[in-house]
């Protein structure tokens, strides 16, 4: 067992430095943003390897559960310096990172608001898949603001019928999940082989009705969902590419 754990640590070690120095060589300003000299500890009951607070580890953005070498990143992450521009999907392939998205655009408090959701490959040891939280002044156009709002977000990857990985309820704006398969010995797939099942917990029953005409209104066919008070849920069946 302890070796094991040992190999799970090391696997999961590899994957912070794979991603570490993805975000060097794309983006090496970011670099700049990490604090210096933050502790990492090591949960052992939800055998998890954290930062303290919303850092991740060594201030990365990442966190690590071992026992599935899930990486999911914190609420507090670099990435919400960047917001969002429809151009990163499309020059995401320049990095290796091969996903079908959809956008969900919905007006709420006087405000712009779109949840835009991800599944498939990156940087080719990784499946994974995200959801977004994202707003801006109504009738800016383009660039999207990380949310302030958090909202309780949670994931399942499936690749056919084998569960991939099982990201828990976590409240941040942006709920991203990678597991490694080439680390983890499970053959990466495309994004038209994988179920995406997930939830996220709205902070009103407005904000919830208008995020869901827009669900109704743009979801593709092979995707469904439904509200139980203020909770969504949907599933994302496996099919052709949408971005």
């Amino acid at each position: 067992m302890l070796r094991r754990k040992a190999s799970l640590f090391l696997r999961a070690l590899c994957v912070v430095l794979v991603i570490v120095c993805t975000v060097g060589i794309t983006a090496p300003s970011t670099l700049a943003m990490i604090p210096q000299q933050l502790p990492t500890e090591y949960d052992r009951a939800a055998g998890l390897i954290r930062g303290t607070g919303e850092k991740g580890i060594f201030g990365t953005g990442f966190e690590i559960f071992t026992d599935d070498c899930l990486v999911r990143t914190t609420s507090d992450t670099w990435a919400k310096y960047f917001g969002y521009n429809i151009i990163y999907d499309h020059v995401s392939p320049c990095v290796l990172i091969f996903v079908d998205t959809l956008r969900f655009p919905f007006t709420y408090d006087g405000r712009d608001w779109m949840i835009q959701i991800w599944k498939g490959s990156y940087v080719v040891f990784f499946n994974g898949a995200e959801i977004g939280l994202y707003e801006k002044p109504s009738g800016r156009p383009a660039f999207w603001d990380a949310s302030e709002t958090m909202l309780e977000m949670s994931m399942r990857l499936y690749q056919g019928e084998n569960l991939f990985f099982d990201y828990p309820p976590y409240t941040t704006w942006w709920a991203c999940g990678f597991r490694s398969g080439n680390l983890c010995r499970t053959p990466i797939v495309s994004a038209s082989q994988l179920r995406l099942t997930g939830t996220i917990r709205f902070e009103d029953q407005i904000m919830l009705d208008a995020f869901f005409s827009s669900f109704e209104a743009n979801r593709p066919a092979n995707m469904t969902g439904q509200t139980d008070g203020l909770l969504f849920e949907f599933d994302w069946l496996p099919g052709d590419g949408i971005c």
